[in-house]
């Protein structure tokens, strides 16, 4: 996706051919470049100030428009290129809002967005983030809706530029003096955020393949040696990114359609861990079967039917389906294990013992109950394979703070209690359960449930003087303008 924002704005500044390839593979051979030397660091720091130019033209922008264009007092219903904003959305259209709604709640599960987590200084900077998080979409929302509307009335009956931000910005510019001061600046910090966002993803997937694929694949690979992996996995993204943004000519908007449907099969994951108690939880391999079913689902059910415009799809999201199948397939594998093999959780009393300096080659399982917890690592569900064992590394606790040089620590199991130790003092919402029921009732009143696609429009032929005839739309009462 950002392939093609890069290729459609770009082009579209420079007046070149909307189709030019050339100058998003030297762009995308730049953030590549900027990726390698700077890492998360520089995209973090370009970010926010990007962040806060953008927020700075976004506020201008509407003063201007309102200035040159009138605003939306100065819009006419009869003679608006697109009399259907004024109506109410149809019935399809309503429910579709209702479930993007709903599946937009899986965006905490994006990669680049974990990864930023990961890398905040602080409780205090994630918080912050997170407000900034929350109330950004409020400003920037009215801007584009106020954009758009007027974009259409500023680009005329019948435009349909490449890249319409762009147009209606190059529009604006051509007024002149502080107008065009504002959509130079605009037009620039839009493409550096397109950019920096880009560098962000690519350096989420290095992350990924390299330290949840390579590094436990590969214990003994050194630091500089993961870096080089690092930096070949980064290559490869882009060459494929590319060459989906050039050749797949729907694939901005099928990746899109798709990308939080797919997200949103992580969310159990993500709840069951934070919120299931130590006699409910749930097996790793239950959630895996659940994730990876509904995500075949999702990728089959959207390219072969809600694709297919012949089809005329019903509009049913593939995420929220896919969660409930998710959900299904967890709960049916869950109970079926725990019929056959009955529940393993860990109660403390099995301990898998480890090597810290060589944690795959060293390792032994301890069925009987024991007292001595010294020396181990404790496993929600020790009854795995080898490989299936994670590298907990990471949260590890030394038993003794006099003998941290010792091969042998002690870890606590990464499970629901140890992260609410990590989360000590921090009110979660979502353990409240009116603040759950709030949330889901707020998502339903705010979409727009009322009779669709009022006031009704019909068509009438007028014959022009040429000899041709022109379809107009027209109200069959006016809508009530406020």
């Amino acid at each position: 996706a950002q392939v093609i924002s890069i290729q459609s704005t770009f082009n579209s500044i420079f007046d070149l051919d909307p189709n030019s390839a050339a100058p998003v593979i030297v762009i995308m051979s730049l953030i590549l470049s900027f990726e390698w030397m700077g890492g998360l660091r520089s995209v973090a720091l370009t970010d926010t100030i990007q962040a806060l130019v953008m927020i700075a033209c976004f506020l201008m922008i509407p003063s201007i428009i309102k200035r040159h264009y009138g605003g939306w007092s100065g819009l006419d219903v009869e003679t608006y290129p697109r009399p259907d904003f004024y109506q109410s959305f149809s019935k399809q259209q309503q429910w579709t809002f209702w479930q993007n709604s709903f599946i937009n709640f899986s965006f905490f599960t994006l990669p680049h967005l974990l990864q930023r987590n990961y890398a905040a200084r602080d409780l205090g900077s994630l918080k912050g983030a997170y407000i900034a998080l929350a109330v950004g979409p409020w400003f920037t929302s009215f801007v584009g809706i106020f954009m758009g509307t007027m974009g259409v009335q500023i680009l005329g009956a019948g435009a349909s530029p490449a890249n319409p931000f762009s147009a209606i910005l190059e529009e604006i510019m051509n007024k002149g003096g502080f107008a065009y001061v504002v959509g130079v600046i605009c037009l620039t910090a839009s493409m550096a955020a397109i950019m920096s966002t880009a560098d962000s993803l690519i350096i989420a997937i290095s992350q990924l393949i390299t330290m949840e694929f390579l590094k436990p694949c590969m214990p003994d690979v050194t630091p500089g040696q993961l870096t080089k992996y690092a930096k070949v996995t980064s290559l490869v993204a882009v060459v494929i990114s590319v060459c989906i943004g050039l050749f797949w000519n729907e694939g901005i908007l099928d990746l899109g359609k798709i990308q939080f449907p797919l997200s949103a099969q992580a969310v159990p994951a993500f709840v069951f861990g934070l919120f299931l108690t130590a006699k409910h939880d749930v097996h790793p391999w239950s959630i895996a079967s659940g994730a990876i079913v509904s995500t075949v689902y999702v990728l089959v059910f959207y390219f072969s039917y809600l694709r297919i415009g012949e089809k005329n799809p019903k509009p049913v999201n593939a995420g929220i389906s896919g969660l409930l199948i998710n959900l299904f397939v967890i709960i049916v594998s869950e109970a079926i294990r725990r019929f056959l093999y009955g529940s393993d959780y860990n109660d403390e009393d099995k301990i898998v013992m480890i090597d810290h300096n060589s944690f795959r080659s060293n390792i032994t399982l301890a069925n009987e109950k024991t007292t001595t917890r010294k020396k181990g690592v404790y496993l929600l569900f020790p009854k795995r394979p080898l490989w299936d064992v994670p590298d907990l590394s990471r949260f590890c606790q030394s038993s003794d703070n006099s003998n941290r040089s010792s091969a042998s620590i002690t870890m606590s199991a990464l499970s629901p209690k140890l992260v609410w130790s990590m989360m000590e003092g921090v009110e979660e919402p979502l353990t409240n359960p009116y603040w759950v029921c709030f949330f889901f009732l707020t998502i339903s009143v705010v979409t727009p449930l009322m009779p669709s696609e009022q006031p009704p429009l019909f068509e009438h032929h007028v014959n022009q003087k040429t000899g041709s005839i022109t379809t107009i739309s027209s109200f069959v009462y006016p809508p009530i303008v406020v």
